[in-house]
């Protein structure tokens, strides 16, 4: 994508300022008003995310016949980068760490947002997760998952389990090999446990309806 500077630029094109669309009696003159899109494009701030480490030569000598000692630590390296991006993913907030993106928690809005329960939280019927689906606008109305953590995925279950509906699979390559796993309403259903579990004092989890790529979660 273009980059200029420090800046990721997606293209994204918005629908307003593209006129509208009426009954026309016959006759009439039709405007021809040029159409601009507003904010045609999006920047991000690029952000940097690093790790190092260095190989004492002891161990290096001692151990590498059982274990090479460099490829043990640039795999451990290489899943603490892993580790830092995806917790970021869920509770990145440039504005308190200026070095970080932002992620979901900050991300998402109010009126994004449904809280299970009518409003008290806890287990959510199958119709608030219908209507968690129902908040995408973009991507034909449909997210491409559902990520949530262990917690979230129990929840989504015991919502299935009350109202006597057994749990979606779909079919997914995950590391190459192809897997079933849960869904709702054919929306896989992706479980990480770095999804907080805090967002309350009574120690609730989020579910969130992701649309990803350049019209969504993208970067």
């Amino acid at each position: 994508q273009p980059i200029e500077g420090h800046e990721l630029v997606v293209p994204r094109v918005t629908s307003a300022n593209f006129g509208t669309a009426a009954w026309d009696p016959g006759g009439s003159a039709i405007s021809d008003t040029s159409a601009t899109p507003t904010n045609p494009n999006t920047s991000f701030p690029l952000k940097l995310l690093v790790s190092a480490f260095k190989v004492n030569f002891v161990p290096e000598f001692d151990m590498s016949d059982t274990n090479d000692q460099v490829e043990v630590q640039t795999v451990a390296a290489v899943q603490r980068i892993y580790y830092k991006f995806w917790e970021t993913v869920s509770l990145g907030d440039s504005v308190a760490r200026p070095e970080e993106f932002d992620g979901l928690r900050r991300l998402v809005t109010s009126g994004q947002t449904i809280t299970a329960r009518g409003g008290a939280g806890g287990i959510p019927a199958l119709r608030e997760l219908d209507q968690l689906v129902g908040l995408i606008k973009t991507n034909g109305g449909r997210p491409d998952v559902l990520y949530t953590s262990r917690k979230g995925l129990d929840a989504i279950k015991r919502a299935h389990y009350r109202s006597q509906v057994p749990v979606e699979t779909v079919s997914m390559i995950v590391a190459g090999k192809s897997l079933q796993v849960p869904a709702f309403e054919g929306v896989p259903i992706l479980v990480d446990d770095l999804v907080p579990n805090d967002e309350t004092a009574n120690g609730y989890t989020s579910i969130y309806a992701l649309v990803l790529g350049k019209e969504g979660l993208y970067g």
